[in-house]
């Protein structure tokens, strides 16, 4: 029987921009979470006894800024050779040897595939020919496919890419179609390069495992690498998850809920949720705020305040495990026609209905210079949200239902009394 991991892009050392930014989270814990999921992926290739470790393609995240990022890989390779494992690396776009300028020896359990042509890795103890070719510069443009050795019919192959393999979306990079690895005859490919898990084939398995850790809130989902076992010809593969930090949207509908309070109550039960299906010790959510409510209009009218017992509810509801990374107001059609009924006769009926004639967009206002100069005028608490806080893009065109959520609250507290 034959075990392998099949990991890529662990990104060792991503700098992981802007965390300052985002109160309460737990900095060091996302700044070392690379260093984290290596360190995972070699405890469970250790404990799982595997032939082989496969990294297809961006190790680490550029040019290092100094050696230790070097040493600390070293360091988790010879946990590997310690245990009698074979790695195999093939370098993506991100650590090709145009980029990296700093070069550490590598324990010899360890062989980086040819960047000049495809090669081929006999591991005749096992019964395993690894072909496979990595990047020589950041940006190689040509299907490298066609090169690839024939497929050694004694043996069990694996082809290894660091490729979009025509996936959307994405930089192309070695681009290649599935009918180009089809042709190749082998019986797994191991790629790289979308941070995503995806098999573009079960038969034969065509395998992006995604990254072990997501860096930010648009690698959301759990994370990991496969482990791939091959018994009597049979080929299974099975996902493991490795992230510290598993980053979510958590989108929390306002429709009929009339209280901002009530609001939070949904956005607690959802993170909950999320929580009881998180596989990673730490759960960053960025909340969404769809639909049009009383309770909207509460969290635009004082929009630092409602951040802050958003902040409070992630983080009690994960009992320190979850944080709010950000809360999202998105935009919704203006209900003010509706809610201005509601309202006595004067100047609050009157400012409403003069909003309700202003654009959508700032930007017909904001063509005028003496706009300009006066926006720039304006503090920055009015220029610019709170930190954690998004209102769906353009902060000044949000200030109009923010005022007019604000109106609407003086007049229903005044009623109240």
């Amino acid at each position: 029987m034959l075990k392998f991991a099949h990991a890529a892009d662990l990104h060792l050392d991503s700098p992981m921009r802007g965390l300052p930014d985002y109160p309460g989270a737990p900095l060091e814990e996302i700044r070392g979470a690379t260093r984290t999921a290596l360190e995972r992926l070699v405890t469970f290739a250790l404990d799982e006894a595997v032939d082989l470790v496969l990294i297809a393609g961006d190790l680490y995240d550029g040019d290092w800024r100094d050696y230790h990022t070097g040493l600390f890989l070293a360091a988790q390779m010879s946990r590997l050779r310690d245990a009698g494992i074979k790695v195999v690396v093939a370098s993506g776009n991100h650590d090709a040897a145009s980029q990296i300028t700093r070069h550490l020896q590598l324990p010899d359990n360890v062989t980086r595939l040819s960047t000049k042509h495809p090669e081929s890795i006999f591991f005749e103890d096992c019964g395993v020919v690894v072909h496979g070719q990595g990047f020589d510069s950041r940006h190689v443009t040509e299907n490298v496919t066609p090169g690839y050795p024939a497929a050694r019919p004694d043996l069990f192959n694996i082809g290894m890419l660091h490729t979009s393999a025509g996936c959307t979306g994405h930089d192309e990079y070695a681009p290649c179609r599935q009918q180009d690895l089809l042709d190749r005859g082998y019986q797994y490919w191991a790629l790289g390069h979308i941070h995503r898990y995806e098999a573009l084939s079960a038969d034969p398995w065509i395998v992006f495992p995604g990254n072990p850790q997501g860096r930010h809130i648009r690698e959301t989902g759990p994370k990991g690498c496969v482990v791939v076992t091959v018994d009597e010809g049979a080929v299974q593969v099975e996902r493991r998850h490795l992230a510290v930090v598993q980053w979510e949207l958590c989108s929390v509908s306002s429709a009929d809920c009339h209280d901002g309070y009530g609001l939070l109550e949904r956005m607690r039960a959802q993170v909950e949720q999320m929580l009881d299906q998180c596989d990673a010790p730490t759960l960053a959510v960025r909340v969404l705020i769809t639909d049009d409510s009383p309770a909207r209009e509460q969290f635009l009218a004082e929009p630092e305040r409602w951040l802050n017992e958003a902040r409070q509810v992630v983080t009690d509801a994960g009992a320190g495990a979850a944080w709010l990374e950000k809360l999202r107001v998105e935009s919704v059609a203006s209900d003010a026609p509706v809610l201005a009924k509601s309202l006595p006769d004067g100047s609050a009926m009157e400012i409403l209905q003069t909003a309700d004639l202003l654009p959508a967009s700032m930007a017909a206002l904001t063509d005028d210079p003496a706009v300009q100069d006066l926006l720039a005028k304006l503090p920055r608490e009015l220029r610019e949200p709170p930190d954690g806080l998004d209102l769906s893009g353009d902060f000044l065109s949000q200030l109009v239902p923010r005022a007019r959520a604000l109106l609407l609250s003086g007049v229903e507290t005044r009623g109240d009394e």
